[in-house]
């Protein structure tokens, strides 16, 4: 097999790995995960949310099923963060700190 196929092949088992089976939370808001080939419409039925809004909170364009393994959005992304505030460490601004 080509390196760069092992690579991939190695990548997309990390990234499923990485989160559960079924619905989670980041930042508050409610995803799944879900894998190369599985139909939206599905998944839009199974969490009665519909299609329109599933590739909405995705910033999605409409298509029947996902091309590679990804996480999927179930309610509107937050536009601000858990915490008002940011710390950096010593000898760091928040350009930097962002850039890191």
């Amino acid at each position: 097999m080509p390196v760069s196929v092992v690579n991939q092949v190695s990548e997309e088992r990390s990234l499923k790995e990485q989160y559960p089976v079924g619905e989670f939370r980041i930042n508050d808001t409610k995803v799944i995960f879900i894998e190369k080939g599985t139909s939206f419409l599905t998944v839009a039925e199974q969490y009665k949310i519909s299609l329109a809004r599933i590739f909405d909170f995705n910033d999605m364009h409409p298509h029947e099923i996902a091309t590679k393994d990804q996480l999927l959005f179930l309610q509107r992304k937050r536009k601000t963060g858990r915490n008002d505030f940011s710390h950096c460490a010593a000898g760091r601004n928040l350009v930097r700190n962002s850039a890191a």
